[in-house]
């Protein structure tokens, strides 16, 4: 049978609502986050490509934005939302 199951909006509400309450801490959340939302990632010399699977166009990142975000690794580690600036 090649039918396709569809889900509606609320299904997808439940589900994204579910995976913020996940443990950062743990290895076995991380791994599954990157699972459903990450298809490919490429790794060239000079920078990273990034294909996720939603949306059509990949992310590459340049080598030295990475490095940047090493060097304030400190923001990747804090919870909630990012604050805006105007």
């Amino acid at each position: 049978n090649n039918s396709v199951a569809s889900i509606d909006e609320n299904e997808v509400k439940f589900f994204l609502h579910g995976l913020r309450k996940g443990d950062v801490n743990s290895k076995r959340y991380r791994k599954a986050l990157i699972a459903i939302f990450v298809n490919a990632i490429y790794l060239y010399d000079d920078k990273i490509t990034y294909v996720f699977n939603i949306g059509n166009d990949p992310v590459t990142l340049p080598f030295e934005y990475l490095e940047d975000v090493e060097n304030n690794s400190s923001n990747l580690m804090k919870d909630g939302s990012p604050v805006k600036t105007a």
